[in-house]
């Protein structure tokens, strides 16, 4: 009886996620959607030219990826 070599393992196929946007992006559209309506800063780039500002717009976007439930709305 001849030796049968093994068959070469068949990779799972993944379902392809959607890129996500990269936080630059998603910080931009909180701060226009928004905190533009009451920051003193009247612009972005303005607003992350202030180290706190741009700290606080990060973790709110951190914190918005955490949180965020797939089918969720944002709204109550």
């Amino acid at each position: 009886m001849a030796a049968r070599t093994p068959r070469p393992p068949v990779q799972q196929a993944l379902p392809m996620d959607l890129p996500v946007q990269a936080p630059e992006a998603l910080m931009r559209a909180l701060f226009e959607r928004r905190w533009s309506r009451w920051h003193r800063a009247r612009t972005y780039e303005e607003a992350v030219a202030d180290p706190t500002t741009r700290r606080l717009l990060e973790l709110a976007v951190a914190h918005g990826a955490r949180h965020a439930l797939p089918g969720a709305t944002g709204r109550r």
